[in-house]
């Protein structure tokens, strides 16, 4: 049974870089890969999100 997945950000970058690590190198290319294709989409969403995140958090009552 795998242990806990970390809430600490340091712990999950650690966590990240040990699985990566264990991947063969084809395993990792093909990561890779996926990530130039798929990474500004995906980071494009995630600042979309935020900013709408922000707004509605702006023109939220405070008490």
């Amino acid at each position: 049974m795998p242990g806990p997945i970390p809430t600490n950000p340091v712990a999950a970058g650690w966590l990240a870089y040990r699985m990566w690590q264990k991947l063969p190198p084809a395993q990792q290319r093909l990561l890779l890969q996926a990530a130039r294709t798929h990474g500004p989409r995906v980071a494009a969403a995630a600042a979309a999100a935020a900013s709408t995140a922000a707004a509605a958090a702006k023109t939220r009552k405070r008490t």
